[in-house]
């Protein structure tokens, strides 16, 4: 740990170290994580046999670690440096992690179908650049966000009022209002449509 001095630094040479070269799939140890995983602020971590980089989602390329006695599940090693550095901000965390539940409960409906129509295994061609490679799939015209907010206003709620459950042997971040789910899904299913994107042109429209 005496490697990491701060925070904007430490988070940099993570990227470059390992995110940046280690190929998916590739399996692989080093003390230096094993030791920085002890500081993830919700996890409680057992000996760590091994790291290794998945492609899930959108083509997104995730850290997952594998410790005895469990599966694989991810990792997010920033959080672990915030924490560190006690930078760790427990209100940001939460709202990334409500997020990520509205978007795993209509992942399934018209985007998966949008994803199979318009890809094949993930890849095509960019709207905006032409480029062909794994796509992202973008809302269009209305945005995630738009569309999320506007759900909340109608409902009358506020993401910091909302819960949410982790499953832990899949290791997905679920709503934990199923009514509220019923709804939302209902309510975004009627309301959206889709567009491919490459990575790099999706990160500049987020």
């Amino acid at each position: 740990m005496n490697n990491f001095r701060n925070l904007a630094q430490s988070k940099k040479r993570i990227r470059e170290k390992f995110f940046d070269i280690i190929e998916p799939n590739y399996i692989f140890k080093n003390k230096s994580l094993e030791a920085l995983v002890q500081y993830h602020p919700t996890k409680t971590i057992n000996q760590v046999e091994y790291f290794v980089y998945r492609i899930k989602g959108q083509g997104k390329k995730i850290l997952f670690m594998k410790t005895v006695d469990y599966d694989e599940s991810t990792i997010g090693l920033n959080t672990c440096l915030e924490n560190y550095f006690d930078k760790y901000d427990e209100r940001k965390t939460f709202l990334i992690n409500i997020k990520y539940a509205f978007r795993e409960a209509i992942s399934n409906g018209k985007r998966e179908n949008y994803l199979r129509e318009n890809t094949n295994d993930g890849i095509g061609i960019c709207e905006h650049c032409k480029a062909k490679t794994f796509m992202a799939i973008d809302h269009y015209p209305l945005s995630f966000k738009k569309i999320l907010s506007d759900f909340l206003l109608r409902e009358g709620l506020k993401l910091e009022d909302l819960e949410y459950i982790r499953c832990m042997e899949d290791n997905i971040i679920k709503l934990k209002d199923l009514e509220l789910k019923s709804k939302w899904i209902d309510y975004h299913e009627n309301l959206v449509s889709y567009r491919c994107l490459c990575k790099s042109c999706n990160s500049k429209r987020q």
